[in-house]
């Protein structure tokens, strides 16, 4: 997510719901990977679709987000950021 996030910064997010309204396009997100769940990415929401989520990364030439792995459904959403502190 460089530039908006940097090592060493640490984020403040509040758990997301799959079942309360969506964010708004433009969130940084904390999500699941689709393919293996294992992995938490932080990615920006770009736009909400009958498809799902599709987030992006920042520095997108240097990003894994869903121009790879496709849209997100809801449950692989697991907060939203709040803060960023540097």
């Amino acid at each position: 997510m460089f530039p908006t996030l940097k090592n060493g910064d640490f984020v403040i997010y509040r758990t997301f719901n799959s079942i309360e309204p969506a964010p708004d396009p433009g969130s940084i997100l904390i999500i699941e990977h689709p393919q293996r769940p294992e992995i938490i990415m932080i990615k920006r929401l770009i736009k909400i679709s009958e498809s799902g989520f599709d987030v992006r990364g920042d520095n997108q030439n240097a990003s894994t987000d869903s121009r790879e792995f496709g849209y997100l459904k809801p449950v692989q959403i697991k907060g939203i950021v709040e803060a960023v502190i540097a």
